[in-house]
C-alpha cells in the first residue's frame, strides 16, 4: 500500500480513495497471477529431465575453479536426457519380451550394457552396483529417519526426479525400488566424465568457463563418447582442422643440399675427340 500524508487524503474525496485502492489491489493480483504463472510452466514439465542445479554441484566436485555457462548446461541436460530415454526403451522392450510389468536393476543394467560402449559401460555398472548396495545398506540401518533416496545412495543426482521422469517415459509399466537409483549412479558417472574432460579443455584454451563448444571438443576427442553421441548434434561447432594443402611447402635437407652445392662442369664432347685421336696416332707410330 501506499501511505499518504493527512493533508492529501483530506482534498482527496472518499470515492477517489476507493479507486485508488481497487487499482493497487487489482496490480498486486495481476503481478501474482503472473508469478504463479511462471512457476507452475517451469514445474509441470513431464517431458523435461532438468538436472542444473546437480550439473553445478557435480562440477564442484570434479573442477573447483572451473564454472559453467548455462548453454553448456542446457546442451548437457539435452545429452543426459537422450541417453536416459535410449536405455529406458531397451528396458521396456526387454520387459516385454520377458513378460513382467516391472523395470529393475536388471533391465536398467542391461540397458546400459546394450547402449553404452566400451569402458564407459564397465565403469558405469561397476558406479552403480555399488551406489545399489550402499542403497540397501542404508535402507536397512536408517529406520523412521527422513533421508532423501539420493542421501542415501551416497549420490549427488535426484533419484527421486529421475525416478519420476523414468515413470512418465515408461507408459503402464512398474518400477522397481532399485532401477531409479541404478539410473541415477549411471547418469552421475557420464555427466563427471564429460565434464571432466570438457573442464580440461577449458583450461588448455585458458577459461574459466565451460562452453557448448568446450563440450563438442570433449566429446569429440574421446571415442566411447563420440560414439554415443554419434547422432546428436551437440552444437553447430566443427573439431579444429586445417587441410595440409594449405600449409606452407617447407624445404627439405637434400632440397637444401642440393640448391647450394655447385653444379659441375659437363666436359665438352670437342675434347674427347681430340683425346681419341691421339691414342689413335700412337697406336700408329708403335707399329
Amino acid at each position: 500500500m501506499i501511505y499518504l500524508s493527512q493533508k492529501m487524503m483530506e482534498y482527496i474525496s472518499h470515492k477517489k480513495k476507493k479507486e485508488l485502492i481497487k487499482i493497487l489491489v487489482n496490480k498486486k493480483m495481476s503481478i501474482a497471477s503472473t508469478s504463479t504463472t511462471s512457476t507452475k510452466s517451469r514445474k509441470s514439465d513431464p517431458n523435461r529431465l532438468r538436472l542444473d542445479i546437480y550439473i553445478s554441484r557435480l562440477l564442484k566436485q570434479v573442477h573447483k575453479d572451473i564454472s559453467i555457462g548455462l548453454s553448456a548446461k542446457n546442451t548437457l541436460n539435452l545429452m543426459i536426457q537422450n541417453t536416459v530415454e535410449r536405455i529406458l526403451d531397451v528396458s521396456q522392450d526387454l520387459v516385454q519380451l520377458s513378460n513382467r510389468k516391472t523395470i529393475g536393476s536388471r533391465e536398467v543394467q542391461s540397458g546400459v550394457i546394450m547402449i553404452l560402449p566400451g569402458e564407459l559401460a564397465k565403469h558405469a555398472v561397476s558406479e552403480a552396483t555399488r551406489s545399489l548396495g550402499i542403497f540397501g545398506g542404508a535402507i536397512a540401518g536408517t529406520q523412521g529417519k527422513p533421508v532423501s533416496k539420493s542421501a542415501r545412495a551416497s549420490l549427488v543426482m535426484p533419484v527421486a526426479r529421475i525416478g519420476g521422469f523414468m515413470k512418465y517415459k515408461a507408459g503402464g509399466y512398474r518400477q522397481g525400488a532399485g532401477g531409479p537409483v541404478y539410473m541415477a549412479s549411471v547418469v552421475e558417472y557420464l555427466t563427471a566424465e564429460i565434464l571432466e574432460l570438457a573442464g580440461n579443455v577449458a583450461r588448455d584454451g585458458k577459461r574459466k568457463t565451460i562452453s557448448s563448444r568446450h563440450i563438442f571438443l570433449a566429446v569429440k576427442h574421446d571415442d566411447d563418447l563420440q560414439k554415443l553421441f554419434e547422432n546428436v548434434q551437440i552444437s553447430n561447432d566443427v573439431v579444429p582442422s586445417i587441410h595440409s594443402f594449405f600449409f606452407p611447402k617447407t624445404l627439405t635437407k637434400k632440397t637444401v643440399k642440393k640448391s647450394k652445392s655447385p653444379k659441375k662442369k659437363s666436359k665438352s664432347p670437342k675434347k674427347k675427340s681430340k683425346i681419341s685421336i691421339k691414342k689413335k696416332t700412337r697406336k700408329r707410330k708403335s707399329k
